[in-house]
């Protein structure tokens, strides 16, 4: 027995992906030899339906019985996860002290402030971030994608940050973008490009688009 069989991946995909997004990578690794989990998380790789009434702790659930099994199979277990699967790593990694090592890849992250979250009451509250990784941009063309454009803000402290690598053009990519959004942004990137798949009228006091699709996050995580 090869010793990479004893050394175990979990691989976790992103919100509306399928473990199929992870098929080279698991190709790879069992070349290798090594013990290969990728992950179907529930209401994914099926139908649209079958998401409706699926929750956070289904999709935690799940990637902890599949974790468990993994376990009993490896001395050694790396759990890796793109986008919401980055997400349910870091929580795994923080609920099993045990596994050996973590990769989580285009993983949501927000951190706010006590300052910033009395800020968020308004429509232009101040994003301020604790954490920056992004590649080399100059002379080369940035796309932003955010799902949905509202009052601007989060657009606004990246666009503050990349602009310091001289990018040659720089796209913003969104479902939905509210009118004030827009011109808030273009007021201070006049040369930015947003291509939206629909622009609302309305930003209400709260900064919500209206109609809109409601909050992403809440309908994401069924809240």
């Amino acid at each position: 027995m090869s010793k990479n069989a004893l050394i175990g991946f979990l691989l976790i995909h992103g919100f509306a992906s399928t473990k199929y997004s992870f098929q080279i990578l698991v190709d790879s690794l069992k070349e290798k030899d090594y013990v290969v989990d990728a992950l179907d998380l529930p209401g994914h790789n099926t139908s649209p339906q079958d998401m409706i009434g699926v929750k956070w702790t289904d999709w935690t659930d799940y990637c902890q019985n599949c974790l468990d099994n993994l376990k009993e199979k490896c001395k050694k277990v790396y759990i890796i996860g793109t986008s919401l699967g980055g997400t349910l790593t870091l929580y795994l990694g923080s609920t099993n002290p045990d596994v050996d090592g973590l990769i989580a890849l285009a993983t949501p992250y927000k951190s706010f402030n006590s300052k910033m979250k009395m800020l968020e009451k308004g429509r232009d509250f101040r994003i301020d971030g604790t954490y920056v990784n992004i590649p080399y941009l100059e002379d080369k063309v940035a796309i932003i994608v955010d799902p949905m454009l509202a009052s601007g803000s989060t657009i606004l402290y990246i666009l503050n940050i990349i602009k310091e690598q001289k990018p040659k053009k720089i796209i913003i990519l969104c479902a939905i973008a509210s009118q004030y959004g827009i011109e808030r942004i273009q007021s201070k990137f006049q040369d930015s490009i947003i291509i939206a798949g629909a622009v609302d009228s309305i930003l209400n006091e709260k900064g919500y688009i209206i109609p809109g699709l409601g909050d992403a996050g809440d309908r994401a995580f069924n809240t």
